[in-house]
């Protein structure tokens, strides 16, 4: 395995990114097994790294099918939400000597007619050890995702937010019938795919159809990608793509969403991001959608991916 491989792909994105050409719309959709993946991130030569990196580039989104079962994914939400019973909702900023936390988003944040999420977040850092087994199933994964980026497999394990970008694991829990995220898109400095793992299943916990992650094609289309995965696959895309989750729906849905029980769309999203600890830090960008939510460069001084 190659894990010098980071300074070819940091070449590839030095050579092709700017601001000015990030990538917003959806080209194709690239369903490999995880696994796989990770190998070809290693084992790729500088032509087939390249290609990696343009296709990236030029919009691809990447579906990975892993081998989390049910159970696995059942153990892991009940995990996090029995952890938060026991701790009262709170929202901190990444600052040294930041806990683990959990917030309730239940009303419109961010500027006014602007980005707007609803939701239930828990968010977990690495300084704080991982008792709850969240970083640990995945660390191989998200390890190829730094190659990929052009950073080192082991890059900002070890990092407080002093040291300016940290690794960071959010759970995001949408209730039915009013949790969602409008469009937005998030900084790609360090991470060049958002690495998103779905842990409930559509059609199931949530209908078919227009639900759930969202990229947008060049035709302005929303196309919803977990009608193609199982609970405990991965999404990944260029995090500068527009992207959001619409209101969670389920028809003849008879039980109680409530901010009190693990129902609903559950989505938990590896990133590192800047630290609060930076001056002048990238936030999420919201972008004006459909219901007028959003124009472009409202920054969000409270960062949430999605």
């Amino acid at each position: 395995r190659q894990n010098n491989m980071f300074d070819c792909y940091k070449k590839e994105w030095n050579n092709i990114e700017k601001v000015e050409t990030y990538p917003h719309h959806l080209r194709n959709i690239v369903i490999i097994d995880a696994d796989e993946f990770v190998d070809k991130i290693y084992d790729s030569t500088p032509e087939e790294a390249k290609k990696i990196v343009e296709s990236i580039y030029a919009g691809d989104a990447y579906i990975l099918k892993t081998k989390f079962d049910n159970k696995f994914v059942k153990n892991l939400k009940e995990n996090v939400f029995q952890w938060s019973v026991k701790n009262k909702p709170c929202y901190y900023e990444m600052r040294n000597g930041c806990p683990n936390y959990h917030s309730l988003n239940n009303q419109k944040r961010g500027p006014q007619d602007g980005y707007e999420t609803i939701e239930h977040s828990y968010v977990f850092f690495r300084w704080n050890g991982d008792t709850l087994k969240i970083f640990e199933p995945f660390e191989k994964y998200w390890e190829a995702i730094k190659v990929l980026s052009g950073n080192q497999p082991e890059s900002f394990k070890k990092n407080i937010p002093t040291d300016g970008i940290i690794d960071r694991i959010t759970f995001l829990q949408y209730p039915i019938g009013y949790g969602h995220i409008s469009k937005h898109y998030d900084s790609p400095k360090k991470q060049k795919l958002l690495l998103g793992c779905v842990l409930t299943q559509i059609g199931k916990d949530y209908d078919y159809g227009e639900n759930g992650f969202y990229l947008v094609d060049k035709n302005d289309k929303k196309i919803y990608l977990e009608n193609l995965i199982d609970a405990g696959d991965f999404i990944c895309a260029y995090p500068a793509m527009y992207h959001g989750v619409p209101k969670v729906t389920k028809k003849n849905f008879k039980g109680h969403s409530s901010w009190d029980s693990t129902v609903g769309r559950w989505y938990m999203q590896l990133y590192s991001p800047e630290s609060h600890e930076v001056e002048n830090r990238e936030y999420t960008t919201a972008i004006k959608d459909c219901a007028g939510h959003g124009p472009i460069a409202n920054h969000i001084k409270e960062e949430i991916n999605d």
